[in-house]
């Protein structure tokens, strides 16, 4: 797979999970920061039938967090008895 250049790398193990492949791509893709995404789809998948609509999906271009939310998340960690914020380490982190 192309990684790092890319932002998001997929191949579908079936050709049912083309349709949904190709717009979880162009959402990531079109996400800032807008960026380059590989999707490989094998020969044998481009004549195949797609089974269902595909889903349509919306990009947001949303910066700031939904206040309701964040407010619903801050009063179930002052209700723990022992909170955890756990985070991962992306290689796109910077540093």
């Amino acid at each position: 797979m192309p990684q790092p250049w890319v932002k998001w790398a997929y191949q579908p193990a079936r050709a049912e999970d083309v349709p949904a492949a190709f717009m979880r791509a162009y959402a990531v893709a079109m996400q800032p920061p807008m960026g380059p995404v590989f999707l490989s789809i094998p020969l044998d998948d481009w004549h195949k039938p797609a089974l269902g609509p595909a889903v349509i999906r919306s990009v947001s271009e949303r910066t700031a967090p939904d206040t309701q939310r964040l407010r619903s998340f801050a009063g179930r960690i002052n209700r723990a008895e022992r909170p955890l914020l756990a985070r991962t380490v992306s290689p796109h982190d910077r540093c």
